[in-house]
């Protein structure tokens, strides 16, 4: 089907309630349709909002009640952090870091799920541009947290690298000459086409 599309400061949204990309973390697939022309995301971290953002932009997606909700995380774990509350830092790449991480991402993804909307992790596949402590065996550790998530997340998948993303199908390992052309070379897609057609969209739909 023919979509029109309408731009919102932070968000993009295909009318029919087909795809909106909220925040910095999500995107609604909804009224059981998959769009395969996937474009004008949000340019780069730059246009993203931050955690409020992310998660009110969440809620409206939500409450058209799509099929899907796909949320792209990861990237900084690398680093300590501070859970809201807390005084003392999480040591980075810690056992303790990834129970919040995953207790985090379950959380999310029951919530959407309790109005019937599945979520679909995305893979922190084979950055390229980025600091050697956010891709190779850091990109394989926080896979394996989303597989975790997903282990105890009712309906929730992840969208795992395929050999035409990653070398080998391997996260942890370069990017495959295309997907880097499509990403020019960042951690950020450019040709959101290439993401949506050859990467998300028949991932999605095989498990639809």
């Amino acid at each position: 089907a023919a979509l029109s599309v309408r731009g919102l400061a932070t968000a993009l949204v295909l009318v029919r309630g087909a795809l909106i990309r909220t925040g910095i973390g999500a995107l609604i697939v909804g009224a059981g349709e998959l769009v395969y022309q996937f474009t004008k995301l949000v340019k780069g971290a730059g246009g993203f909002g931050g955690c409020a953002t992310q998660y009110r932009g969440e809620l409206a997606g939500l409450a058209r009640r799509p099929n899907w909700m796909v949320m792209f995380s990861g990237g900084w774990e690398h680093l300590p952090w501070i859970a809201p509350g807390a005084t003392e830092p999480l040591p980075a790449l810690s056992p303790e870091l990834r129970r919040q991480i995953v207790d985090e991402l379950v959380r999310r993804a029951d919530g959407a799920m309790s109005i019937g909307t599945r979520t679909a992790f995305v893979s922190w596949a084979c950055p390229s541009g980025v600091a050697p402590t956010r891709t190779g065996d850091y990109a394989r550790w926080y896979d394996q947290i989303l597989r975790e998530a997903v282990a105890r997340a009712r309906g929730a998948i992840v969208i795992e690298p395929t050999d035409r993303v990653c070398v080998g199908g391997d996260p942890g390992a370069a990017a495959t000459p295309e997907k880097d052309w499509a990403f020019a070379g960042t951690q950020h897609p450019h040709d959101r086409r290439w993401l949506w057609n050859e990467w998300l969209g028949p991932i999605l739909l095989a498990n639809s």
